[in-house]
């Protein structure tokens, strides 16, 4: 500090600390005039002088002066660290940049803030350093040396603490990072990931920060985030005497906008790590999202406390609505106002983060059974045969499921309902798995007989809980439904439906859900009309119980645009889902998941009628959407590439079709499993295509071995293994094998009659054209005749006269009946 100016400043507190209270502020105004720095300095002087006569310290006046405007620069500290610069100043004190000869290097040089501190001041700048110097993680700055520096004022010696850290050369605070750098969504999770590790590390080593925002978070050159500032940072426990160092009562320390709840009250009891779990989520809800959880810009410090107490957070999709509904819940769960609601610890948040982005089912959030199956599932192939590895999925699925549902329901009887479905479940499954090893005793245990067991107990076991009955047959249902079942998906949706009316529930969001469920099941079954009647029955029910942006309701709006698809009525299907999708658009933004499967479904209704370069438009809007929102390898996103290669075939441009194809069935067998069925489906795609442009001896190899997984995954009277058949039937009679083409359709046509649902009346009515076009050849005219009309009919009646499928089979019909006629 300039000798001048700290006389002037030593001068006017002298003469202000001999006034009263009332008259001291007139006073220092009046004096220090227009220089606000000056003020400043003063007035911390008072508030000093204050502190140390409360702690009964008598201190000289040049003690209080801030070390602010100390020219450090060109100064060698601690006899080793030469100043070059200053870099800025916060919390308790200034940093500047030094170099270091032996080693030779630069590190950031932190001075405490106040020539003489008051011993609690210079206590916590102690504290600080100890910490840092306590903590090895490449998270965590590095602290290297700590001092004591001698400073001379107005004829004074102070001592100044200091210590030394690594330099972080160029750094950024991590949002601004993030925003600078375009990062996408996994790249700053990854990032949020790090940052957790970090914070972490520290709360195993009895630290909790306390001030955990982004301008305490930066980012190197080298892309290393690092924690920094430990200023206000609490030991769980002292070094000197095991005691835990705390924050006096109604001391705010921090900053107010990332502060948890409890952190507010100023009360340090209350105070634990997970108040950095809370500062963390608000940190990574500014990271993904771009904006904070709450809108405190231009508010004072009584109204962001206000709101922060009271007000809940803004949910993350509603501002980023690409983000995945995992992410969502992961925030929320951090963001809990209540402690107990949050995560127990940053690991526990950091992990979930890693599961968000690794397909794993995260531990926030109510996921449904069916979420949580699916997920292990396509995390573990290869162990869901064996039937206990997915019962223990089951447990932790069912029951979370379950208590989570319970605790939307019923709050008043949480604890003994959360007890009794626990039990329920728990017991349920048990006894199903044991009783399914006992009947299989000497055969592979299959999820199937697990499934089956539970199924038949449900409701003994849970009598007297109508509505837990309810919820465990409608997650029964998704399960069949996710491993093929239909049959027995449909049985147990029907009895969630039948138990929640019987129980009076006969109006609720849960019955839409169930009801919404089945449809899809109807759909699957290619029962369209039954789906229909389903809908029709419901869609006013959802309009009364649940609001117009909900996603249940606007689901039900989606199916039953599919269901109008299945039932070849397109336009009103169009009709259907753009008033669907503009209601997702309006909820959940353009580019989110629910706005992205309703434009898809859209193109489908738009291409089946025939405005193929509309729908390519509407494909490839939904494709770089999807690719934004899960990146190019996931599932959702290489579906939307497919349709685009199958819209390319239906304009005519077959072998680009082919080429697009290729590298994505090999991205969905690595992404999912050979025999899956999205690869199964994959595969048959191609396999039509291929058979189409006379490539007949590859078409029939294919088939063959495509045919093998189909029958093994789905069995023989699935649609998809129907349809490999009918593939391979073409390959046999493009290359003149037509006898082989009778046997494979004759032995196809029997598991198409078995098959009690319109994709089998489909493959039937194809099959009976391929065998009469066969017939022709191999037996006679009049055989192959006979199976041909047959074949026709069943075709006009399933898709009418104008479908191309129709169509093709009764121009054999006419080249039949010219060659009969002409013999």
């Amino acid at each position: 500090m300039d000798p001048a100016r700290f006389r002037r400043c030593r001068t006017i507190f002298e003469e202000a600390v001999a006034l009263q209270d009332d008259a001291r502020a007139a006073f220092v105004r009046a004096q220090c005039g227009n220089d606000e720095v000056l003020r400043a300095e003063v007035e911390a002087m008072l508030v000093a002088d204050v502190e140390a006569e409360r702690q009964g310290v008598l201190l000289p006046a040049a003690a209080t002066a801030s070390a602010a405007h100390l020219d450090l620069v060109g100064l060698t500290v601690g006899g080793v660290y030469r100043v070059v610069r200053a870099i800025g100043s916060g919390g308790m004190g200034s940093v500047y940049e030094a170099e270091q000869d032996n080693p030779r290097r630069r590190v950031a040089l932190k001075v405490l803030g106040t020539l003489f501190p008051t011993p609690a001041l210079l206590r916590r700048f102690q504290v600080e350093a100890e910490i840092l110097a306590g903590l090895e993680h490449p998270g965590i700055a590095r602290v290297i040396q700590a001092g004591v520096h001698e400073v001379r004022a107005d004829g004074m010696r102070l001592d100044l603490p200091w210590y030394a850290m690594e330099l972080l050369d160029g750094a950024r605070p991590v949002t601004r990072f993030a925003r600078d750098e375009q990062l996408p969504l996994a790249a700053r999770i990854e990032l949020g990931i790090d940052v957790c590790d970090a914070v972490h590390h520290a709360h195993s080593r009895g630290v909790i920060h306390r001030d955990l925002k982004p301008g305490n978070v930066l980012v190197d050159r080298s892309g290393q985030p690092k924690v920094i500032d430990f200023g206000v940072a609490r030991q769980l426990a002292s070094a000197e005497d095991g005691r835990p160092l705390l924050t006096a009562q109604g001391e705010l320390i921090g900053t107010p906008a990332y502060m948890a709840p409890e952190q507010l009250s100023g009360d340090p009891e209350r105070v634990d790590t997970r108040a950095d779990v809370y500062s963390l989520g608000v940190l990574l809800y500014d990271l993904v999202c771009g904006v904070p959880p709450y809108a405190l810009d231009g508010a004072s410090l009584t109204e962001i406390l206000d709101r922060l107490r009271n007000v809940e957070p803004r949910r993350p999709r509603s501002v980023a609505p690409e983000l995945p509904v995992e992410l969502e819940w992961v925030l929320l769960k951090a963001l809990a106002r209540h402690p107990d609601e949050r995560y127990a610890s940053v690991a526990e948040l950091r992990d979930d983060l890693r599961r968000a982005i690794t397909d794993e089912p995260v531990l926030a959030g109510p996921p449904s059974t069916i979420y949580r199956v699916r997920k292990f599932v396509r995390r573990h192939r290869a162990a869901v045969a064996a039937a206990a590895a997915v019962v223990l999925a089951l447990v932790a699925g069912l029951v979370a499921a379950l208590l989570a549902q319970s605790r939307a329901r019923d709050a008043e009887n949480r604890a003994r309902r959360e007890a009794s479905v626990a039990k329920g479940v728990i017991d349920l499954l048990k006894g199903a798995l044991q009783q399914a090893r006992v009947e299989n005793r000497g055969k592979e245990l299959q999820v199937v007989d697990v499934l089956d067991g539970i199924a038949a107990d449900a409701d003994r076991s849970l009598a007297g809980e109508p509505w837990v009955a309810a919820m465990m047959h409608e997650n029964l249902g998704e399960l069949y439904y996710s491993i093929g079942n239909l049959d027995a998906a449909a049985r147990e949706m029907e009895r969630s439906i039948d138990t929640l009316r019987a129980a009076g529930d006969g109006e609720s969001s849960d019955l839409v859900a169930s009801v919404s469920n089945l449809v899809q099941i109807r759909l699957a079954q290619g029962r369209p009309s039954d789906a229909l009647q389903l809908l029709d029955g419901m869609m006013e029910v959802a309009a009364r119980v649940l609001p117009a942006n909900d996603r249940v309701r606007l689901y039900v709006g989606q199916r039953r645009g599919a269901v109008l698809m299945g039932l070849r009525r397109f336009a009103e299907a169009e009709v259907e889902l753009r008033r669907t999708h503009a209601a997702r658009v309006r909820a959940f933004g353009a580019g989110s998941q629910d706005a992205l499967e309703s434009l898809n479904s859209l193109s489908i209704a738009v291409a089946e009628q025939g405005r193929l370069e509309e729908a390519e438009t509407l494909t490839r809007e939904v494709a770089d959407g999807l690719t934004a929102l899960h990146g190019p390898d996931h599932a959702f996103t290489l579906q939307a590439r497919e349709n685009l290669a199958m819209l390319a075939r239906d304009r005519g441009d077959k072998e680009r079709a082919l080429e697009q194809l290729a590298p994505l069935v090999e991205a969905k067998a690595r992404l999912h499993g050979a025999d899956h069925p999205t690869t199964i489906q994959g595969r048959l795609r191609y396999l039509e295509i291929l058979s189409t442009l006379d490539h007949h001896e590859a078409t029939v190899v294919e088939a063959e071995k495509l045919g093998e997984l189909a029958r093994a995954r789905f069995g023989p009277t699935h649609p998809v293994t129907l349809s490999v058949e009918v593939v391979r039937c073409r390959g046999l009679i493009g290359g003149g094998r037509f006898a082989d083409a009778v046997q494979a359709a004759r032995a196809a046509l029997v598991a198409a009659e078995g098959a009690d649902r319109r994709a089998g009346r489909v493959a039937a009515g194809e099959l009976r054209a391929l065998l009469g076009r066969a017939l022709a050849v191999t037996e006679s005219l009049e055989a192959g005749l006979a199976e041909l009309e047959r074949g026709v009919r069943e075709l006009r009646e399933v898709f009418g006269d104008d479908h191309q499928t129709t169509r093709k089979a009764a121009a054999w019909l006419e080249q039949l009946r010219a060659k009969s006629a002409g013999r």
